[in-house]
């Protein structure tokens, strides 16, 4: 009996120490397994961040030129405000164009192909010097626009290519609106992009009912010898000669442009005085409206049309008064 006990007993240790060793190797292969499934667990997530991020980038990177594509610039302009036409030798006129976009921060250059025709300075100041033919240019960076500008020795001359005389052109070119004008005699600031808009741009006189009793502009060549201004042209009027140069008034059938390069207190009266003949009840207001000025300016006194311009390096400034 104690036999059979003692042969069971060893029986069951020999079974538990054999199967101890296969246990082991389970373990370990369980072991394994979970070490590899947790391997490729991670690798997939790794490998699902790197997808994502992956598919992140080309997405912004897409958005990005998408907005490049479809973002519109707008093309410089420039376009002269006058068709071509014919001017009298020894007159002066003044001739603007129009640059768009507004902001454009490139300088209008003005050129003349033949000098023995016509000068042109950069304030947009054409002096006829002879006659013939030849091409007014403005240039703004790499677009230009051009017109052929005839000097012609009397106002009835014929013109070798028929062109209308300056005089109807600007006539017919001043009825345009300008927006910027202000009814109530009080300057109307114009806007940043208005304000580095190159200073020859247009500056068109609104279509407005004439009420100051003040001369036109037509009748103001009369009284300026009285002034201290002397003529140099059928149409200019100059204060001063070499250094004591001051400025000069051009005169044409609807406007009067008075160029004020050097202040000085004799000048400044006189340019008072030709205020007060054109606009005798708010001549106060018109200098008081230019001493002021920042920036370009237009405004409305008498029912008729007033515009500053500012001087640009060192050029002249300007007081502009429409019939």
């Amino acid at each position: 009996m104690s036999n059979k006990k003692n042969s069971r007993k060893s029986s069951t240790k020999s079974s538990t120490m054999r199967l101890r060793p296969v246990w082991v190797v389970v373990l370990c292969i369980l072991a394994v397994l979970l070490v590899i499934l947790l391997f490729r667990a991670c690798s997939k997530t790794d490998d699902d961040t790197s997808s994502n991020a992956s598919i992140s980038v080309i997405d912004m990177n897409a958005g990005v030129q998408t907005i490049e594509e479809t973002r519109a610039v707008e093309q410089t302009s420039v376009k002269i405000d006058i068709p071509s036409c014919k001017v009298v030798v020894g007159e002066k006129i003044y001739v603007t164009a129009t640059v768009t976009p507004a902001n454009t921060d490139r300088s209008l250059q003005w050129k003349s192909s033949d000098d023995k025709v016509f000068r042109v300075s950069q304030d947009g100041i054409v002096e006829i010097t002879g006659t013939g033919t030849a091409a007014l240019t403005a240039t703004v960076g790499n677009v230009s626009d051009a017109i052929v500008i005839e000097g012609i020795e009397k106002n009835d001359s014929k013109s070798q290519m028929n062109l209308p005389s300056y005089n109807e052109v600007s006539s017919s070119d001043n009825t345009d609106a300008d927006s910027n004008a202000d009814n109530d005699g009080q300057p109307q600031q114009e806007t940043q992009a208005a304000a580095a808009r190159p200073k020859t741009t247009q500056a068109a006189m609104p279509s407005v009912k004439v009420v100051s009793r003040g001369l036109r502009s037509y009748q103001l060549a009369d009284v300026l010898g009285g002034l201290g201004f002397h003529s140099t042209g059928d149409n200019v009027f100059v204060y001063g000669e070499g250094d004591d140069y001051s400025g000069e008034i051009i005169v044409q059938p609807d406007v009067s442009i008075i160029y004020i390069k050097k202040n000085s207190a004799d000048y400044e009266s006189a340019v008072q005085s030709v205020l007060q003949n054109l606009l005798p009840d708010e001549y106060t207001q018109a200098w008081s409206n230019y001493t002021s000025a920042a920036t370009d300016r237009t405004f409305i006194l008498e029912g008729r049309t007033v515009r500053i311009v500012t001087a640009g390096n060192g050029g002249h400034s300007q007081i502009v008064v429409y019939n």
